[in-house]
């Protein structure tokens, strides 16, 4: 049983660098400018981003020649706010800590002085700290303005006039301002001799990797988490900083006493948080407009986007529940949210919830119905939707002020509590649980550890898996005619599967021939040139052989004996299908036509390369050829509409392909000839990326039935279509099997950029292969 003190500090900015994870780069970038001669800088991001704790952290970051001083707005008495209280404030606080940095005695202005005197600080007090700073310079990080701001915006105003007198006088004051990003926008416009020229730092999430350090690192010794448990930490959180450590603090308190973290710990930590008062969720919602609370309550309805909606989809969900929203009501409502931080947007006109865990939160307490009958949408602007007025239902009949009057009581007890009080009481707790798990073994299976999510590269990731109820697809054959459309019912909403008590195993070791195993295309960030490249299956020994695709993407295609690869490439201007051997040599250039070629896919028997092309229509057709590029043969005549990424059938005898000739994308199937057309799939979401099993069984495909693409398979002889990706807030494209079948390989966006993972041929296990800098998509599993 563990004696030590929880580490995480929700709300608290972070003081201790040991505790402090991510931003690296803007330290040794805030550094650099310094040294280069900047001296006026912005830190911005949303709320609870961790600007107080970047602040915290410059000083051990800075040149040698430079003391900071950091001051913040929100420490200073409210009712002491005017210009002369402020100046003796800030004054006070730089004379105090530049004496006791340089050992320096009598530093400290007398509020006599300063008192009806703003002069003062310029005239007589600074003088007498730049003779103590000698040739040093002075970085003062002036800390949360929107709270001063707030409450009184013309004393802020004044503030940054003194602070570019200030600068006009001294040249070796360095000034750093911690904002939101519309207030920065605001004072930039009003003060552009000071901000002007203002070197900014934006702080968004953490990324994976750094959020699974803040996770893990700081219980090294005390916590194990179980195999991909991490990884959901950061989905529910969104890698934000201040509910990583929120939900890492319950965590803890949970599962400290038996040193080990699950799939199941992690959701009933959730669903209590989301059964509370978090004020900062409460406001978001009481500040919003009636038309933002009818969006957010909208929002809160759609199922299986994976979190991502366009302003059409919210619209749509309005006008069905009765409210009489044009298209630009909805758009300003999101862009205000979004505005706000309570959104973020992904595009033009997509947006998704800034932080997931609020999604969840309001689905507790918000009825779409209710929102709408206080909302009018008559007129145009904030100010036609009157002042909100609907109210959230609080946990058990609680009324808001009650919660947030206990949150705030809660808060104040435990800041005066002593660690060892905290240590104690966690021990009696510790014990209750341990009792209670003891008893629950007598009756239970003993439950197996999994193997804690692995740090280093390449990045393992694991996310639950669900079995998304469908229906079966019917197979309809049409040999020359389309395939005649069968009606299916819109796939229901599934609930998300429950955790399991039982730890899901080791994964299994990727199992693939030797190296190189998979195929892939790989761009340098902010390139547009592409090149082919191989490396092992575990993401090591990555070598570039040529170069491929400048747009439209395929993946390459390797011959049954993994001697060759086939892949589409413009390097002559137009696409056309190339092969070469496995380790770049013997380039030929097969197709050579003026048409656009695509998709190649080489059969099992090494004798036909089947791919796609525009060299007989304006639209893709399916052909096959030699693998030296001779006897071409066209395959589909569907000419008004296209077929792409052919796959071969295990036995050679059938391809499945993508074709939009049913007026979306679809996976068929046909023989080898063309013949013998079967239609897989039917469903309003575009199917796409076919990849038949090795076994023959199954086809892996891509679909956006959920939103984001998502990696989905169906069973050959008819079943329902399974989600195996299933990953909130990301996409999945391209699906790849490994030679046994035990693993696909695809490419996914999960942390930001795209990069190629494999999992499990189940859903599960997921690990990241690919992690630099480069843009990774496409793979090809070696045969």
């Amino acid at each position: 049983m563990s004696d030590s003190i929880n580490p995480y500090i929700p709300g608290r900015p972070v003081d201790n660098p040991k505790l402090f994870f991510g931003r690296r780069e803007m330290l040794a970038s805030l550094r650099e400018n310094l040294i280069k001669g900047r001296r006026v800088f912005v830190v911005t991001g949303a709320a609870r981003m961790g600007k107080s704790s970047l602040l915290r952290q410059i000083p051990d970051h800075l040149p040698k020649d430079f003391v900071a001083v950091r001051a913040d707005l929100s420490e200073m008495e409210e009712d002491e706010r005017r210009l002369d209280r402020l100046l003796w404030w800030l004054a006070d606080i730089v004379g105090r800590e530049v004496g006791r940095q340089l050992d320096v005695q009598g530093l400290e202005p007398s509020w006599g002085e300063f008192e009806a005197h703003t002069e003062r600080l310029l005239e007589s007090f600074w003088p007498q700290v730049r003779a103590a700073l000698g040739r040093r310079s002075l970085l003062l990080l002036l800390d949360d303005l929107d709270d001063l701001h707030s409450e009184a915006p013309d004393l802020l105003d004044s503030l940054l006039s003194v602070l570019t007198d200030w600068r006009l006088r001294d040249e070796r004051l360095a000034i750093l301002l911690a904002v939101s990003p519309g207030l920065q926008e605001n004072l930039m416009r009003q003060h552009p001799h000071l901000l002007g020229g203002a070197q900014s730092f934006v702080l968004g999430p953490l990324s994976s990797e750094e959020a699974g350090r803040l996770i893990t690192w700081p219980v090294d010794g005390v916590l194990t988490y179980d195999y991909g448990v991490a990884r959901r930490v950061i989905e529910i959180t969104s890698g934000q900083p201040y509910y990583l450590q929120l939900l890492c603090f319950e965590i803890y308190n949970r599962c400290a006493q038996s040193g080990w973290v699950n799939q199941r710990d992690v959701d009933m930590v959730v669903e209590d948080l989301v059964g509370r008062e978090i004020a900062d969720f409460r406001a978001m919602w009481d500040e919003s407009s009636p038309r933002e609370q009818a969006v957010l309550a909208a929002l809160v309805t759609i199922r299986g986007a994976r979190g991502m909606v366009t302003v059409r989809e919210v619209r749509t969900i309005l006008v069905k529940s009765g409210a009489r929203a044009s298209m630009d009501q909805v758009a300003a409502a999101l862009e205000s949210l979004a505005g706000r931080g309570i959104l973020e947007r992904l595009g033009a006109l997509s947006y998704r919830f800034r932080v997931a865990l609020l999604r969840d939160w309001l689905a507790k307490r918000v009825d779409l119905a209710e929102v709408l009958r206080h909302t009018r949408w008559e007129g145009s602007g904030r100010a036609s939707g009157g002042q909100a007025v609907v109210r959230l239902k609080a946990k058990r009949g609680q009324r808001r002020k009650a919660a947030a009057a206990a949150e705030k009581e809660a808060d104040q007890q435990s800041d005066q509590e002593s660690e060892s009080e905290r240590a104690r009481r966690g021990w009696w707790w510790g014990a209750a649980v341990a009792i209670l798990a003891l008893l629950l073994l007598l009756v239970a299976v003993p439950r197996a550890r999994r193997v804690l999510w692995p740090e280093p590269t390449p990045t393992a990731t694991s996310l639950p898996t669900a079995t998304v109820r469908l229906p079966t697809a019917t197979l309809t054959d049409a040999v020359t005619a389309p395939a005649e459309t069968a009606t299916v019912p819109l796939p229901t909403d599934t609930p998300l599967p429950q955790p399991s008590e039982t730890p899901s195993p080791t994964p299994p070791l990727i199992v693939a021939h030797s190296m190189p195993a998979i195929a892939y295309q790989s761009s340098e960030r902010g390139q547009d040139r592409w090149f082919v490249q191989v490396m092992s299956s575990n993401g090591s020994d990555r070598l570039r052989l040529a170069e491929g695709q400048s747009g439209f993407l395929s993946a390459p295609t390797w011959s049954p004996d993994g001697s060759r690869i086939a892949f589409a490439s413009d390097q002559k201007g137009q696409s056309d299908i190339w092969v070469m051997d496995s380790d770049g040599s013997n380039l030929v250039n097969l197709t050579n036509d003026e048409a656009e070629d695509h998709s190649p896919a080489w059969s099992p028997d090494g004798h036909w390369i089947a791919f796609a092309s525009l060299r007989d229509a304006r639209y893709w057709e399916l052909y096959v050829m030699r693998p030296d590029g001779s006897d071409v043969q066209r395959l589909t005549w569907w000419e008004d509409a296209s077929d792409l990424s052919p796959s071969w059938s295990p036995d050679g005898t059938r391809l499945a392909f993508a074709s939009k000739r049913d007026g979306n994308w679809e996976i068929y199937t046909m023989d080898r000839d063309g013949s013998n057309l079967v239609r897989l799939t039917d469903d309003p979401a575009d199917d796409t990326s076919p990849a038949w099993s090795p076994d023959g069984s199954r086809i892996a495909f891509a679909t956006t039935r959920d939103g984001y693409a998502e990696i989905y398979v169906l069973p050959i002889i008819g079943g329902q279509p399974v989600n195996l990706s299933n990953a909130p807030f990301s996409t999945e494209h391209g699906p790849t099997w490994s030679p046994d079948g035990g693993r696909l390989a695809f490419y996914s966006d999960q942390d930001g950029e795209w990069d190629i993972y494999v999992m499990a041929s189940d859903g599960s296990d997921w690990v990241k292969l690919t992690g630099d800098d480069t843009n990774d998509q496409v793979p090809a599993w070696r045969p």
